[in-house]
């Protein structure tokens, strides 16, 4: 299969990483963006080929099996207006651009495209990441849409009704995470550890304990059970959590996100 990848950022580049380290021929696959440093770095990086916008035409993107558009919400709809045209009326678009509805990319592509509408996320980067799909097409456009985000990491196809939750759990989630780690270490640096052992620790932690509940059939309740003995420092800090309403605060967390991915279609 021949990628086009409408822009080339932090997404968008571990896409093309992904996709040419799991076998496909760096020839087979195009990197367009406005910026010449970014089309100059993954042309360094992975030996793609690139374009700037103004460059893509018929002929190149006619050869396109499949086209991400990893560009802002608000640029969609003119990415694909002027794109689309340029595409093989069987190529299938995917769009990471969050709350951007299936509906909305439709009627900014060519009647009949093709369209699939993607929520990654940012581990993506070191291939660990996870991607929903959603959109009507056939079974073996569904392979295709898979590739680029199978290449780096897990893949889940789900209804669109249920995007904007997804994109409040794994879409934003790394960020939690993130912020969960940042304020673990911080804690730890309060009762006495230097911040560069508070920081490893609390990486390691996440990161461990992440492998664990991927790898392991047993379900993250039991998994939190088997590691809290009663009256021990694990059930102390837990109930720790509960007292400050940690269920209210993520639940908010999710709440708010996915409020802002319906704002955003």
């Amino acid at each position: 299969m021949r990628w086009g990848f409408v822009g080339a950022g932090n997404m968008g580049e571990a896409l093309i990483g992904g996709l040419v380290r799991s076998g496909t021929p760096a020839t087979d696959v195009w990197a367009v963006d406005a910026s010449d440093e970014k089309r100059a770095g993954v042309r360094e990086r992975y030996g793609v080929q690139v374009l700037a916008p103004e460059d893509v035409n018929s002929e190149n993107a006619g050869l396109w099996d499949g086209v991400v558009v990893a560009v802002k919400p608000h640029q969609i709809g003119a990415v694909l207006r002027e794109l689309s045209p340029k595409l093989r009326g069987d190529a299938v678009v995917i769009s990471v651009a969050a709350g951007v509805t299936l509906a909305t990319l439709r009627g900014s592509c060519a009647e009949g495209q093709p369209v699939v509408r993607a929520m990654p996320n940012t581990p993506a980067l070191v291939g660990a990441g996870m991607t929903a799909l959603c959109g009507d097409v056939e079974e073996t456009l569904k392979s295709t849409a898979e590739a680029p985000f199978a290449a780096v990491g897990d893949v889940l196809w789900v209804d669109e009704s249920q995007m904007d939750a997804v994109t409040a759990v794994s879409g934003s989630g790394p960020a939690y995470v993130a912020r969960f780690t940042e304020v673990l270490a911080d804690a730890g640096v309060q009762e006495g550890l230097p911040r560069e052992v508070a920081l490893r620790l609390a990486k390691q932690t996440v990161m461990g304990m992440g492998k664990l509940m991927v790898t392991s059939d047993v379900e993250p309740d039991e998994l939190r059970r088997r590691v809290t003995s009663p009256g021990g420092t694990t059930q102390a800090g837990l109930e720790a959590l509960e007292n400050a309403d940690i269920t209210k605060a993520v639940s908010a967390a999710v709440r708010a996100a996915a409020t802002r991915s319906k704002e955003l279609g």
